[in-house]
């Protein structure tokens, strides 16, 4: 099955707000307990487990979706919680955002269940330097936790320079609630940071509520005063992390499909994947439509570009879709972090486009891939269970149409808003 354009629709895109940024917002709130409403929220499952995971805070919410919408507001208020064991089934900034926050709910006692793949992903650097502070972890069979909220002093903590920024992220979002500031260094320590805008998005997010943070020389400190939340509406920016999906897309098809941007430098790092698609030659369009502008890509395909991709390692899968296509090889750097992902992304990704007939390789830690002729044959990919490979492979599928997907439903954890927009936007048709 594939895609089939309306040729006369300019087509200007609701994106959902970003999962990051609004989990970002929701473990802040649980600390100020306001009644807030965030715009534009999300359905998707990372956002709709930390709501859920949050119910044990005394959080109530609600999704109001508007007429002729799709993307649903997020409201949030706070009452007398309820002792439940905490389920987390794959979303791991759920769980090593928590991680932090019940650790500090002092007097508390939290049960976790968490998912098979879930509890093999990293987490126990962030454990450890918790610990070496004080708090109170157990980890049971069966991939069983409990958490002992306890009041812990501040102070130093070591972390690994090279697994997760969302270690830094859990541990700066609860910082108020420490009983006096933290720092926090890195190790090796003259190693860059993986995934350094996400660690910057929650530093800005947390001076716009009033936690003064520093980095320098690879320390961070943050005191820790109590984030104040005045406005009841908090806005979150359309998640750029799914938007290149699209313009991706459109690219393939030759159709310019217009994504909302903003007017201000965006929090969100992979806002920077514009830039990579000004390097393999791709034109940019603006409009302007109901006061909020818009962007979409077109082009030809032209050379591959040698690029590192530390700080946005989410869009290598984009990338590495675009550069089959492209007329001279391209290399991608910095990327080790993508093993620590919901897969191996990088030993996946591998070994399902080779089915397609690609010619990509991770050579001395570098991706390579030489564009040549893909299959015209029926094939079977897998995502694996991982929402970031099936996005690309339901992308690559509207161009190669032999393509089969094992699961698609995966991709209902970052971008369910992307499947809808395939079902409303357009219709689909049997070869």
């Amino acid at each position: 099955m594939h895609l089939s354009f309306p040729e006369d629709k300019t087509n200007y895109l609701d994106i959902a707000g970003s999962k990051s940024i609004i989990n970002r917002l929701l473990i802040l709130n649980s600390i100020s307990k306001n009644r807030i409403k965030i715009r534009p929220g999300s359905a998707c499952n990372d956002v709709i487990e930390m709501l859920d995971c949050l119910k044990a805070l005394g959080l109530s919410y609600q999704l109001i979706v508007k007429k002729d919408k799709i993307i649903p507001d997020i409201i949030c208020k706070y009452q007398q919680p309820e002792q439940h064991t905490i389920t987390i089934n794959e979303a791991g900034t759920v769980f090593r955002f928590l991680i932090t926050r019940l650790a500090l709910e002092e007097g508390r006692v939290f049960y976790l269940n968490l998912g098979e793949k879930l509890y093999s992903r990293p987490f126990m650097p962030l454990v450890e330097a918790l610990n070496s502070l004080g708090a109170e972890f157990e980890l049971l069979p069966n991939n069983k936790m409990i958490i002992r909220g306890k009041s812990i002093k501040g102070g130093h903590i070591s972390l690994p320079a090279n697994i997760s920024s969302q270690f830094v992220s859990s541990i700066l979002l609860s910082a108020s609630l420490f009983k006096s500031p933290l720092e926090i260094s890195f190790s090796p320590q003259n190693q860059p940071l993986a995934s350094l805008p996400y660690i910057m998005m929650t530093i800005n997010l947390l001076s716009k509520f009033g936690v003064s943070c520093s980095f320098s020389n690879n320390i961070i400190k943050c005191d820790n005063n109590k984030p104040i939340i005045t406005d009841p509406i908090l806005i979150a920016e359309p998640d750029y992390s799914t938007s290149p999906s699209y313009w991706l897309l459109g690219i393939l098809l030759k159709k310019a499909l217009y994504v909302p941007v903003p007017k201000n430098q965006p929090l969100q790092g992979d806002f920077a994947f514009i830039n990579i698609l000004d390097k393999l030659g791709f034109q940019r369009h603006y409009k302007h439509k109901n006061n909020q502008d818009y962007l979409a890509f077109t082009g030809n395909f032209q050379d591959g570009i040698d690029v590192s991709m530390r700080d946005m390692p989410d869009q290598v899968m984009n990338l590495a879709t675009l550069a089959l296509f492209c007329k001279s090889p391209t290399i991608i750097r910095d990327i080790e972090v993508l093993r620590y992902k919901e897969s191996d992304r990088i030993n996946n990704l591998i070994h399902e486009l080779k089915k397609i007939g690609a010619d990509i390789e991770y050579q001395q830690q570098r991706l390579v891939i030489n564009p040549r002729p893909l299959t015209k044959q029926k094939v079977l990919l897998s995502s694996h269970n991982d929402h970031r490979l099936a996005m690309i492979f339901l992308i690559l599928k509207q161009v190669i149409t032999e393509i089969e997907i094992d699961d698609t439903s995966c991709i209902k954890k970052s971008a369910p808003e992307f499947l809808d927009f395939l079902q409303t936007w357009y219709y689909y048709s049997k070869d």
